[in-house]
């Protein structure tokens, strides 16, 4: 069973995230004016530090997963051909997804296929200007995630362009562009 919005457990975290959205600056588009050439890509799924580590090295990712020097991730273009386009989880690597466009997903619920884009059990994070479309859930956020930022993204057809699930806390969430979609924050009772 889902509660929606705020529980008296997550109330700081909850509070601090729709702070962000709710008062944020009004978005102004300019990070989306350029074209942008995107190489093609396959699905990326990530479900360690280690596998961090090794797929950043064989891609060619700058960064070194760290505070001071994240893994970057960038340009890309990924077709979810109905999965999730890109997962990453269990891991506090350091790294950002920026000016990429994610999209084609149907949600699945076997535990590893719930947004086009999807971080589980992830720290330290940043989903930043990319463009997600179609699907249910844009960026699906979930099982302790946190020190996440979900910043300067634009959201076309997805139901829930950011979707926060299941302690999901901490995740800062602001100046975001949602077409034909919205923002829900949920809580997974015990």
């Amino acid at each position: 069973m889902v509660d929606l919005l705020f529980t008296h457990e997550k109330i700081w975290g909850w509070l601090f995230v729709t702070f962000a959205v709710l008062f944020c600056s009004p978005f102004t588009g300019e990070y989306f004016q350029e074209e942008r050439a995107y190489l093609s890509h396959e699905p990326i799924r990530i479900n360690s530090g280690y596998e961090f580590d090794q797929m950043a090295q064989d891609e060619g990712w700058s960064g070194g997963g760290t505070w001071g020097s994240p893994y970057i991730i960038q340009n890309y273009e990924i077709d979810g051909n109905g999965t999730t386009a890109l997962y990453i989880g269990n891991t506090t690597r350091y790294f950002i997804v920026k000016f990429s466009h994610f999209y084609n997903f149907s949600y699945s619920n076997d535990g590893y296929h719930r947004g086009i884009v999807e971080l589980y059990n992830v720290k330290n994070g940043e989903v930043y200007g990319c463009n997600i479309t179609d699907g249910q859930y844009g960026i699906y956020v979930t099982a302790h995630s946190s020190s996440n930022h979900v910043e300067y993204n634009q959201f076309y057809n997805v139901t829930n362009g950011v979707y926060l699930y299941f302690y999901a806390s901490t995740t800062i969430v602001s100046i975001n562009e949602f077409h034909y979609g919205g923002f829900m924050l949920a809580r997974r009772l015990r």
